[in-house]
């Protein structure tokens, strides 16, 4: 597996916050991030509920359909579907 690159492209803030992460695991930085990786990679994706996000939320009782809502907001949208 290739080794993790482009760490010099955090923030000086970044990379101290990224290095105390890995400090407490007991791991270098690169470890850090490749175990991190492979913990997401393992995950089973869980459906996102736009409803409980404040911009959508508004029409989380709105027995429309998405397209009827969409086309009320603003024309445009038909190519979407």
């Amino acid at each position: 597996m290739p080794r993790i690159q482009y760490i010099d492209t955090l923030s000086q803030e970044e990379y101290e916050d990224l290095k105390n992460l890995a400090d407490t695991e007991g791991l270098s930085i690169e470890d850090f991030i490749e175990s991190v990786i492979k913990k997401l990679l393992r995950r089973k994706p869980r459906p996102i509920d736009y409803t409980r996000h404040p911009s959508f939320g508004i029409w989380k009782n709105d027995a429309r359909t998405d397209e009827e809502i969409l086309n009320s907001i603003s024309g445009g949208w038909e190519e979407l579907f």
